[in-house]
């Protein structure tokens, strides 16, 4: 029997078409006043905006599909749209299932990071995070005094000698320095609860950073940076009236808080500070090696010191992992959000920071997480300089990208800062031993062959990241050649 309406061939004892749902039971003039089911069309439409609003609109539509066929089954042919209904059924269903295809996401990561995986001290030394902690705390006694004991006109008057003992010229730094000497010994005289501190902490084998994965600064690291300058200018001040031993021993003090603060730091903030600190260190050295009155016992036990500065104090892994564990803590907090992929952020980002591990441990990174569900093929996402996520991933996870995007760090700038400060040791080595009348190695850990001596401008130079002298990013150590022994 072929249908007058939709011309579909059906069975003989079929009483209505399998296609259209045309009754052969009713006349033929009925079935022209029949009426097209509105739940039909609602389905239809509903199922259209499912591409849109998936199982919002898709599953009403399915009911609202299933509804409409069973009144036009009942109807005896007043309601016709069987088809529209069986539409909107097909395409809510088509759009539901890819719908769960998109919104999966990948299996969660075995054995993820823990804090137990950041480098951290023995429990003794865990009682020393108090006193760092310390350096931020309140000073009651004197109104608007900070914790370490200066006041305002006191910080004034540090910020103004930080800037000058900041150039590069050596002579004038000398020069400074005694025209200064009566607010140096005041700056050194009010900041005595914070050195005090410091003598605390530095009985510890181990100074202890237990900082959780959170994004709070360290809050005691502006006064701990003050302190270190108030050092800077007091060494100097030290070595040039002769007081070689007590400056000294006072910069010991600081290389070996430093140190050990290094160890463990743990947030990205902590650790560059303390590569801020070293090249701090470094200046004071450098002043002492290019001071020609500087006895040879100082000058070798000042070159120990410097030659026991090596990549552990630099190492960037422990911040690492924790900056991973912060990021993983904030994306706990949205991830229940629409679209977003909780663990595919997790490896996309770990699989950008174990990159960074193994330029650390210089060895080639391994193949990485996969960040789609087992069911997806493993489409590539490139973690390289300048390389965008790819738009592929940013659609399949919108917000998951955009927190990644947000909340990555500049590693490569991270990475710059530290080998600036492992340049400025290699060039201060040079330096001292020159100054001690031994060898002396000019080979450059990067950017170029050779660190170059310059008599006439009184430098050690390398150049920047762009292999170029004089383009403004250059690395340089100041020098008094006739001291050190330089000569044409």
């Amino acid at each position: 029997m072929n249908c007058s309406n939709c011309g579909h061939q059906n069975p003989d004892d079929i009483k209505s078409c399998e296609s259209c749902g045309y009754d052969f039971s009713v006349s033929e003039s009925t079935q022209l006043k029949a009426k097209t089911s509105r739940l039909a069309i609602f389905s239809l439409v509903l199922a259209i905006s499912s591409l849109l609003f998936f199982v919002f609109t898709g599953l009403p539509a399915m009911l609202f599909g299933y509804k409409s066929i069973l009144n036009i089954r009942k109807s005896e042919g007043k309601l016709k749209g069987k088809s529209i209904a069986k539409a909107g059924i097909i395409i809510a269903l088509i759009f539901i299932c890819l719908y769960r295809v998109i919104m999966s996401d990948a299996p969660p990561i075995e054995n993820d990071y823990t804090i137990k995986d950041i480098r951290s001290s023995s429990s003794y030394a865990q009682q020393s995070y108090a006193w760092l902690m310390s350096l931020a705390d309140v000073n009651d006694n004197i109104p608007g005094a900070t914790a370490i004991g200066l006041s305002e006109s006191d910080l004034k008057n540090l910020n103004r000698i930080n800037r000058i003992l900041d150039t590069k010229n050596l002579d004038k730094i000398s020069a400074r320095v005694q025209e200064n000497e009566d607010i140096i010994m005041s700056l050194w005289h009010n900041s005595k609860k914070g050195r005090d501190i410091l003598t605390q902490l530095n009985e510890f084998p181990e100074i202890a950073d237990l900082s959780s994965p959170g994004f709070e600064l360290p809050v005691y690291l502006r006064n701990l940076r003050r302190l270190f300058m108030i050092h800077r200018a007091y060494i100097y001040l030290q070595i040039l009236k002769g007081n070689h031993m007590e400056a000294m021993r006072l910069f010991v003090k600081l290389d070996s808080i430093n140190k050990k603060l290094s160890l463990n730091a743990r947030d990205i903030v902590t650790k560059l500070a303390n590569i801020a600190f070293f090249a701090v260190e470094f200046q004071i050295a450098n002043f002492i090696a290019n001071n020609e009155k500087s006895p040879k016992l100082i000058l070798l036990m000042l070159k120990a010191h410097i030659e026991s500065f090596s990549e552990k104090h630099t190492s960037m892994k422990n911040s690492i992992i924790f900056e991973y564990l912060k990021f993983k803590n904030s994306s706990l907090k949205v991830r229940h959000a629409p679209l977003f992929k909780y663990n595919s952020t997790l490896k996309l980002q770990r699989n950008f920071l174990d990159k960074w591990i193994a330029i650390e441990e210089n060895r080639e990174p391994y193949q990485g997480l996969k960040v789609w569900p087992d069911f997806y093929p493993n489409l590539p996402i490139e973690l390289r300089k300048g390389h965008k996520l790819p738009l592929y991933y940013k659609l399949y996870n919108p917000y998951g990208s955009l927190l990644a995007s947000i909340t990555r760090l500049n590693m490569e700038m991270v990475f710059k800062v530290r080998l600036s400060s492992q340049i400025e040791s290699d060039m201060l080595k040079i330096a001292l031993n020159k100054r001690l009348g031994e060898e002396i190695d000019l080979t450059a850990r990067a950017y170029s062959d050779e660190y170059i001596i310059d008599i006439e401008k009184k430098y050690i130079i390398s150049p920047g990241p762009n292999g170029k002298i004089g383009m403004g990013d250059d690395i340089k150590l100041p020098i008094n050649p006739e001291v050190l022994g330089f000569t044409d």
